[in-house]
């Protein structure tokens, strides 16, 4: 949902940084989320992260209620529209890629686990 608010949220030169922000939001939470939340659950217990993650969530949605500033839906794009840009190749070439990325992950995490299942 960020994704879509932030072009209409964030000024004409800032669009480009809002969809970083976004970004590096997300890989620094696998990136430091995953072991910070490793230590918290073995130093306090497994359903600990859970409280922690829970208490932050509603720390962000008073915080998005309070500051950020009221956006109407934008009008639904028709879906003949949307596949138009299925003739870019660009757009196709990515989507592609995408979708490949997810194949090999789900086919590679698949043998992996298998194998230690055998370990």
């Amino acid at each position: 949902m960020s994704i879509t608010l932030s072009p209409r949220l964030a000024s004409p030169l800032h669009k480009v940084r809002a969809f970083g922000i976004i970004y590096m939001g997300i890989s620094g939470s696998l990136v430091l989320g995953v072991p910070i939340g490793i230590l918290i659950g073995n130093a306090y217990g497994w359903r600990a992260p859970f409280l922690l993650i829970a208490g932050m969530s509603a720390l962000a949605i008073l915080g998005i209620t309070v500051f950020l500033k009221k956006t109407w839906p934008a009008k639904a794009i028709p879906l003949r529209q949307q596949l138009t840009s299925l003739k870019d190749s660009k757009i196709v070439s990515g989507q592609l890629i995408s979708f490949l990325m997810q194949l090999m992950f789900t086919v590679l995490s698949k043998r992996w686990f298998s194998f230690f299942e055998k370990v």
